[in-house]
């Protein structure tokens, strides 16, 4: 059964302030209001073992690890390998989004991040909802 869009959990990773902050009003606007956010991958991980999203949504750059590194260790997580996850990053190089792919990510999204953008990832990422 599919979490209507008002129920659904979202995990923000970003070590920028604004960028979190930018992707929570979006978020906010299509309607999901529940919203957490980590600076790195470790916060991620963190939160990843205390609650339970119905996706992720990561910058590629990060310091502490990267939004890769933070894909490879949900992938490689029985308990969290389904977890839809949404890349971010400023950087569509094809060698990047082809890295992107063979690790398992579930959609991508350049920046500056729109709202349809955003839409469209998390369309791709959880189909029965949107």
């Amino acid at each position: 059964m599919a979490t209507p869009v008002g129920e659904l959990r979202i995990l923000i990773v970003d070590d920028l302030q604004a960028a979190r902050h930018t992707l929570r009003v979006l978020l906010t606007q299509i309607g999901i209001a529940h919203v957490d956010e980590a600076r790195n991958g470790s916060e991620a991980k963190t939160s990843l073992k205390s609650a339970k999203y119905n996706a992720v949504i990561c910058d590629w750059m990060m310091p502490e690890g990267s939004g890769l590194d933070l894909l490879k260790h949900i992938r490689s997580d029985a308990a969290l390998k389904s977890t839809p996850f949404v890349m971010v990053t400023g950087n569509a190089s094809r060698e990047n989004v082809l890295e992107a792919v063979k690790n398992g990510i579930t959609a991508y999204v350049v920046k500056p991040v729109t709202q349809e953008a955003l839409r469209a990832a998390l369309k791709k990422s959880l189909p029965q909802t949107f």
